[in-house]
This record gives structure tokens, sequence and C-alpha cells, in this order.
């Protein structure tokens, strides 16, 4: 047998609470839910490559509930801090820890512990050569690991009738750009590819995107 993920099925009270804390705080999207009798019963939420499936709790059900907290590993553990200290209940502050982690941890509408952590050694090469820090520079362009939060800045670059003529895809329509800019994200996860973003210094714009791909 061959494990390839786990996907953690929690219970909760209300699952259109859990849909809007994870998909309003955490920035995962919801992927699928099942209704029954005018509610919704169960759902599931994804991002980058990271599941989670919650069902409805049964009213006066004696079940077993989940003791332990969840563990996420991220990249960029200071600017995931800094992102979600504000929007939820912090349950310990980030600090480093004595087994080289750094860590912090929030509480879900559901009272759920999500901790978040980042090896502060280089788990593999990738990380070594390939760290979320990663900056390429000269005197007139900059190459730094995409980010969340530049995907925004780069969508007004996309429209125009030459730019995809010989891409393998067209991105000049919504859909397609945030999918593959989050095929992009993942990838870096995945330690598959390295996505930069390329900022002209010069007129401090943005300038595009581009990848170091099929790491081996």
């Amino acid at each position: 047998m061959f494990l390839r993920t786990v996907t953690p099925l929690l219970e909760t009270d209300s699952i259109h609470q859990t849909i809007e804390f994870y998909t309003s705080v955490l920035d995962f999207n919801l992927m699928d839910s099942v209704g029954g009798e005018g509610q919704l019963r169960w759902c599931a939420l994804q991002k980058n490559n990271t599941w989670l499936m919650f069902t409805a709790r049964n009213a006066g059900k004696q079940s077993p509930v989940m003791t332990g907290d969840l563990y996420f590993h991220v990249t960029g553990i200071d600017e995931a801090w800094e992102q979600l200290k504000d929007k939820a209940a912090v349950v310990q502050p980030l600090m480093d820890m004595p087994y080289n982690a750094r860590e912090f941890a929030i509480s879900d509408n559901n009272g759920y512990t999500l901790k978040f952590g980042m090896g502060l050694k280089a788990a593999s090469d990738f990380d070594k050569w390939f760290p979320q820090n990663l900056s390429l520079e000269s005197d007139r362009v900059q190459l730094r690991i995409l980010q969340q939060e530049d995907i925004e800045h780069l969508k007004p670059l996309t429209p125009s009738d030459t730019t995809w003529k010989y891409f393998v895809k067209s991105l000049d329509d919504e859909q397609s750009f945030y999918a593959w800019m989050n095929e992009a994200l993942n990838d870096y996860g995945s330690e598959k590819r390295v996505p930069f973003v390329i900022i002209d210094k010069q007129r401090n714009a943005y300038a595009g995107s581009t990848s170091f791909g099929n790491v081996h």
C-alpha cells in the first residue's frame, strides 16, 4: 500500500461559517459541497497542495473529536504571520522553537488549532538554492520568487493581441490567468519549478513573470 496524501475530515456546527473562515481568512477555495434538507452537510476546501473536508455535526451524536492540532508547513512564515495575526484568534505568537522551526498558531471558527511552521534550516537542496527570499537583480531588473500578493499586480499585463500567440496557453482571460498563477505557486511548493516575478527597477513597476522549470 502506498499512501499518496491524507485529507482530514473534521466536524463542525456550521458548514457556512467554516467556509467563510477558510475562504476569507486563509484564502482556501471551496471545491465542493453537499446539502440536504435545505442545509449544507459537507464541504471540501483546497489551497495549493492542502485539502480539508468538514462535515456537519449531528445534534446529540456522541462521537470522537480531534484533540490535536492541524499543522501547516508553509514558506514565508513571517509574511504568513503578518497576514493572519489580526484575522483570527492567536493561540501562539510567532516564535522560534527549540527543534529548529519557526511557528505560530491561530484558532478557526470551530475552535480547532491551526499551527503554521517553517524549518529554520533548509530541509532540502531545493530550499537551500531557491529560498522564499531569493532575489536576482541588476541595475535595471529584479527577479524574485513569485508570491500570492503579486498575482493581482500581474493581471493588468495580460490583455494583449500578440503576447500569447506563441505561448502554450492564452492568459488574457481571467480563469486561465488565475489557474496558471496558482499552478506556478503549487509547483514551487512541490519543488517542481521556481516561478519569478519580474520588476522593472527603473520604473518601479511589474514587468512580467518567468520560471526556472523542471527542477531536478
